[in-house]
């Protein structure tokens, strides 16, 4: 399976990295900056370099950043560095690259944004690589993020792309076609031949996973054409390897060596090493099924390619296929040598995908031998392996079946559904306009009963209103009128001398008395009349409260302020600000700073 990455690019600097930096670092000496020069050089030239060879100049340029104290050289070869660990299936120290990367961006770069979001990019490719999936989503959503903010529709397009090659490892083959489709639209637009390409390929894929291949092959087609306008020899010459393998898996072999061999003439023009170990590979597969030694010709290719290049990975690879090539000789031992070393090397390099072939061709070569107790053990080795494989695929095929059955029943529903429709929006206009007319007669009804009950209340308003100040009113009468037996009183008191003492006592302590009880009386029977509630609701809440505890609280639901309750009740003022304290303590508002008498009119 060949999915394409959007993955970022950290070479896309190199011929713009300003060589006066290095020569104006006045930490670096002579050799550290003619050394830098030279890596730098072998980098910028490195279309012909494997991936070792790039990770390890990269790595001494790394080492020199440090040891110069250079942050901006630094940022450089790590960029460098975590892409090639990556290619070179070093997953965790890539991962540790990207992390450093990303202390160094913040503060030294001066477009942070870009540059973290293709930090965050390549941590969610590395991340799929792993098998990841959470992860990988993470990093991405945390790249199109940034991506978003700076409004680069060139970078968001690789994310939507790398979204839905997320979502096609993961057996949500719909999900990821709408991204795919997402992406093409905007390649499309830019007219975009190489980004229509991969598009196109990934599609093709998606169309490969549902067995449709058909749908596959014209896909690949396409991309073909546009890599063909883009000028990218490279790429469209691993369509050329898509198709003959769409052929070869389908018995196709004379088409699929046609294009195993178009793909190879390109490789070859290209001096694409890896391309070409694999495109050798293809066609030794194919031609040993008729020829073996012709066949043996095209291993032996592959076979000098993966020496010079030194890849553990490929390395694997060839120790598989020439073991196959000696079963298929009947030489037995030459056979196991060859496939035991392939163990060893995806066992050390942790390529585990390569070890099922392996086992299968050592247990065969073991059974050849005669040697049927270890064919036994690397049989049961190959199942166990093989199954677990297998059976992940076969969920995955069963997921997508799954999902495929019930987008078919959706269709066939929308079908029955298209062919009622006539009827439907017949009844639908018909029950739309009954509703409409109903909800008009319905309106007009309501609207009224809204309008009468609006008037109602505020004509309840307005007679409460009219009642308050009826009520406060007839406080301040009263207590004018106590006022004025208050004032006859203390006449009488300071002409006591003149008249009879016990007569005078007495008409003074009928005054006051009659004054506050009238007062009182009057007050609560109006009060009770706005208010007819309030006594009780106070009551239910605080049952404790005493008869002049009661009375402070009417006047203070009326606004009346300590200076005119005094007046009233012919007490002083301090004495009224002491009940209001023992008021708010029984109510549970000492700490509080809510007023009283907001607390009290709320009631």
């Amino acid at each position: 399976m060949m999915l394409l990455l959007v993955i970022p690019s950290f070479l896309f600097g190199i011929n713009t990295f300003d060589n006066t930096q290095l020569s104006n670092h006045h930490n670096a000496s002579t050799t550290i900056y003619s050394d830098t020069i030279w890596l730098k050089s072998q980098l910028e030239n490195s279309e012909n370099l494997s991936s070792v060879e790039i990770f390890e100049i990269a790595s001494r340029l790394d080492t020199l950043a440090t040891a110069s104290g250079n942050n901006k050289l630094k940022i450089y070869s790590l960029k460098i560095l975590s892409e090639e660990a990556q290619h070179l299936g070093k997953f965790d120290l890539s991962r540790r690259y990207y992390h450093k990367l990303i202390e160094l961006t913040i503060p030294n770069e001066k477009n942070t944004n870009t540059a973290l979001a293709k930090i965050y990019n390549g941590l969610g490719t590395l991340s799929l690589w792993q098998g990841l999936k959470d992860s990988a989503e993470y990093y991405y959503d945390l790249a199109l993020e940034k991506y978003q903010i700076i409004e680069d529709k060139s970078e968001i397009v690789g994310i939507l792309i790398n979204h839905g090659v997320l979502y096609q490892t993961d057996g949500k083959l719909r999900d990821a076609l709408k991204y795919f489709e997402q992406a093409l639209s905007i390649y499309q637009t830019q007219n975009n031949h190489g980004g229509i390409a991969c598009c196109y390929s990934n599609i093709g894929l998606n169309y490969k996973l549902r067995k449709n291949y058909e749908s596959y092959l014209r896909y690949l087609e396409m991309a073909i054409s546009e890599y063909e306008l883009a000028g990218n020899r490279q790429k469209k010459a691993r369509m050329y390897m898509q198709v003959g393998q769409l052929y070869a898996l389908q018995n196709q072999d004379d088409l699929a060596s046609d294009y195993y061999r178009q793909a190879k003439d390109i490789f070859e023009q290209l001096d694409a090493k890896l391309y070409l170990v694999d495109v050798n590979v293809s066609l030794w597969k194919i031609r040993s099924k008729t020829d073996i030694e012709t066949a043996k010709t095209y291993l032996d290719k592959a076979n000098d390619i993966v020496k010079e290049l030194n890849s553990t990975t490929y390395s694997c690879l060839i120790y598989t296929e020439k073991g196959a090539y000696y079963l298929k000789i009947k030489q037995a031992d030459s056979a196991i040598t060859h496939l035991q070393q392939a163990i060893n090397l995806a066992h050390a390099s942790g390529h585990d995908l390569l070890l099922p072939e392996a086992y299968k061709y050592l247990y065969q070569s073991y059974s050849l031998a005669g040697d049927y107790k270890k064919a036994f053990i690397f049989k049961e080795k190959y199942h166990i392996l093989h199954d677990s494989i297998y059976n992940e695929e076969y969920l995955n095929e069963i997921t997508q079946l799954n999902a495929e059955m019930q987008f078919r029943e959706k269709e066939q529903l929308l079908e029955i559904e298209h062919q009622k429709s006539s009827i439907h929006k017949l009844i639908l206009i018909i029950i739309s306009l009954s509703i409409g007319l109903i909800s008009i007669v319905l309106y007009i009804f309501l609207r009224k009963k809204f309008n009468k009950t609006l008037i109602q209340n505020k004509k309840l308003n307005c007679e409460v209103e009219h009642k308050n100040r009826e009520l406060t009113q007839k406080v301040l009468v009263l207590n004018q009128q106590n006022n004025l037996i208050r004032s006859t009183t203390n006449t009488l008191k300071q002409n006591q001398v003149e008249f009879n003492d016990q007569v005078i006592n007495n008409i003074i302590n009928d005054l006051a008395q009659d004054a506050n009880q009238n007062l009182w009386k009057e007050f609560e029977l109006r009060f009770k009349e706005v208010q007819p509630s309030f006594y009780e609701s106070l009551l239910h809440r605080y049952q404790d409260l005493t008869q002049n505890e009661i009375r402070l609280c009417a006047f203070l639901r009326l606004g009346l302020n300590s200076k005119e309750i005094s007046s009233i009740t012919g007490q002083s003022a301090s004495a009224i600000e002491k009940a209001r304290t023992r008021l708010r303590k029984k109510m549970g508002l000492s700490g509080a700073k809510k007023n009283l008498t907001i607390h009290i009119q709320e009631i």
